[in-house]
């Protein structure tokens, strides 16, 4: 069955998709300014002043300097590390804490709730950070950057919800 759309929906949807494609286009720019700088020419790019709508002539400059600099892979292995490794290991301990912390016959449930939710609301700030980095013996490694963020509390103390029939929500025990 289509459903019929009043005057005011049609209006509606046309200014709604409107504004949406401004604020894409504006997003966007910065993201199109970057690529054609870096495919630019370099001379002319920097006698160049205004907004820069296409490239200024081609040269691919910019990407040779930056791939032949030999830490730029040191960089791209660091980055797959950190994310991947992170992830895994933050999903992991979270589901562990989040399934621990749902089970009702668990006694210290209350306990161990206040206190995961209170760290989060004031947390020690980074001098304290890097200090228990430091103690624990993990400074200028990879496990400093991943360690410490593994729990995420607010996705631990998330529970799962379901839609009523009355279109609230509520606990899904």
């Amino acid at each position: 069955m289509k459903k019929k759309y009043t005057p005011g929906d049609i209006a509606f949807n046309v200014i709604n998709y409107v504004f949406l494609c401004f604020l894409s286009l504006i997003f966007l720019y910065p993201i199109l300014y970057s690529f054609f700088a870096s495919i630019s020419d370099p001379v002319q790019l920097l006698s160049h002043t205004g907004p820069l709508y296409k490239p200024l002539g081609f040269s691919t400059v910019g990407y040779r300097v930056v791939f032949q600099n030999p830490n730029i892979s040191t960089g791209y292995i660091n980055t797959l590390l950190y994310t991947s490794v992170g992830t895994l290991a933050s999903l992991l301990c979270t589901i562990m804490g989040a399934y621990a912390l749902s089970k009702k016959r668990y006694k210290l449930k209350k306990f161990a709730t206040f206190f995961i939710v209170f760290t989060m609301y004031f947390s020690g700030g980074m001098i304290p950070h890097f200090l228990l980095v430091r103690g624990l013996g993990m400074y200028d490694s990879p496990a400093a950057m991943i360690v410490p963020g593994v729990i995420n509390t607010w996705n631990m103390i998330v529970r799962k919800w379901r839609s009523s029939s009355s279109g609230r929500f509520s606990e899904k025990r």
